[in-house]
């Protein structure tokens, strides 16, 4: 029984990763995936552009990244 909802599982993996859903490691990414966090069903092409820009913007000012995010998603909502 355990066999047959392994080999389920299994063959559902390529029809997962098949959706374009992309794997991103938060740690390297971290403003990202809190935008996705805060807003899952945004573009995430868009959340890329977005989070690399708040990241160049707060490396301008000396402004720690997640507060600057915190406001922006204050401010926006």
């Amino acid at each position: 029984m355990k066999a047959w909802i392994l080999i389920i599982l299994i063959s559902m993996i390529p029809f997962q990763m098949s959706k374009g859903a992309q794997l991103i490691d938060c740690e390297k990414h971290p403003i990202y995936c809190q935008i996705i966090k805060n807003q899952p069903r945004i573009n995430k092409k868009f959340a890329m552009q977005v989070s690399n820009i708040i990241y160049h913007v707060a490396v301008s000012y000396s402004i720690s990244t997640d507060i600057y995010t915190a406001i922006l998603m204050q401010e926006s909502g």
